[in-house]
């Protein structure tokens, strides 16, 4: 878009959804999932591991917290030409998010599940860890922000490309928690258990999301301007990069039980 709402207060209505930008978002996003939904598939099949499958759908359901958001981050959907998922707290929320989703939190958790990063953790493997992270959602940012496919208003700090830099950093640091939190399940979880993910995924991230986005939302709606929302989204990263480090490195010190069979 060639405007930018950030210090608008009000909540912006009257706003069109670009066509060409949300079919181009609906048909990249759901074509990533699908595919790694068929390699999921296929992990079934060979080694009859779901975990990729389950995580790439519990990501999917775990766009449900995205209303809440809405209001703790101050930004929103054109709701004019919209293909609406699913309506929130009177947002509605557009389809291709919840291939974004599934398509950032799903691999995030598996790859921090399946691989040796939690097992040999480090400070060191945590920055890198979290600046792949970081890094992803920032280009994702700038380019839907740039589409016009959501967009922030309010006092917003700290911004690139218009939107603020605290939300790439919060939802890295729960992805690093998910990841966490998906290599005790599917360590210890077997058989058909395993797929209650599938519900434990949509609850933690909206618990983990309120803890970490709280600072910054409690900033935003203070009315304090700019500084206020500075303050409160330096809070919110080094909570969120704390709270992340301690639960990957205490989650990482517990034994594997598959690897001491």
């Amino acid at each position: 878009m060639a405007h930018s709402f950030i210090g608008q207060q009000t909540w912006p209505t009257n706003v069109v959804m670009p066509t060409s930008a949300q079919a181009v978002s609906e048909w990249v996003m759901g074509l990533f999932v699908g595919a790694m939904i068929l390699w999921g598939v296929r992990n079934i099949i060979v080694r009859r591991e779901p975990a990729l499958v389950i995580c790439m759908t519990a990501g999917f359901l775990t766009c449900v917290l995205e209303p809440h958001l809405m209001y703790f981050y101050k930004f929103f959907y054109p709701q004019i030409g919209q293909h609406v998922l699913f309506k929130g707290f009177g947002q509605p929320v557009p389809i291709f998010l919840g291939f974004c989703y599934s398509a950032f939190f799903g691999p995030a958790a598996y790859f921090l599940e399946s691989s040796n990063f939690l097992r040999s953790f480090t400070l060191q493997r945590f920055f890198i860890g979290m600046a792949v992270l970081v890094a992803a959602e920032v280009a994702l940012e700038i380019v839907s922000v740039r589409a016009g496919v959501w967009l922030y208003f309010g006092d917003q700090p700290f911004t690139v490309g218009d939107f603020p830099v605290h939300v790439a950093v919060v939802v890295g640091c729960a992805c690093v928690v998910l990841g966490s939190i998906a290599r005790i399940w599917f360590d210890r979880v077997k058989g058909a258990t395993q797929w209650w993910m599938l519900v434990i995924c949509p609850i933690s991230m909206i618990g983990v999301f309120n803890v970490f986005a709280y600072p910054v939302a409690f900033a935003l709606a203070s009315g304090g301007g700019i500084q206020a929302s500075r303050i409160g989204a330096a809070a919110s990263m080094a909570l969120s990069l704390a709270l992340a480090y301690i639960c990957a490195q205490q989650l990482g010190r517990v034994p594997d039980l598959s690897r001491a069979r």
